[in-house]
């Protein structure tokens, strides 16, 4: 079956929204808040940096649609904005491990479909090949 070929403005959109996961602080905070909702200042303890540093990649983040937030008084709160963001960090990690760790398709498959539950277990070949025996 012939797959369609994608309008050349939708890969723009698609190279534009890879961006945001290109910048090391930026993939620490989406890591922190697959955790759950924090404040800006608990995410700049967490990433020890300061908290004006913080906010303006939180509102990269924000900008993007990768996180939604809410006030409380003076605080502010950020979270992941839903389970795609936590999906497309995971398939991330899917990626790397396979090629990390040279798994073979069979463990890149079990990693991926670990992500039905929205959980990724981290295994090395190794590991992979204990569990299934």
């Amino acid at each position: 079956m012939k797959k369609k070929k994608v309008d050349l403005k939708d890969l723009f959109e698609l190279s534009e929204f890879f961006k945001f996961f290109g910048d090391s602080t930026r993939i620490r905070i989406i890591e922190f808040l697959r955790q759950g909702e924090q404040s800006v200042l608990a995410i700049a303890n967490y990433l020890e940096m300061g908290q004006s540093a913080i906010s303006h990649q939180l509102r990269i983040l924000r900008m993007a649609n990768l996180l939604t937030f809410r006030r409380e008084g003076k605080a502010i709160y950020y979270r992941l904005d839903d389970e795609h963001v936590e999906k497309i960090f995971q398939l991330g990690f899917v990626h790397i491990l396979h090629y990390e760790q040279n798994c073979s398709n069979d463990c890149v498959h079990a990693e991926f479909s670990a992500l039905g539950g929205g959980i990724l277990n981290l295994y090395s070949k190794k590991n992979y090949s204990n569990q299934n025996q």
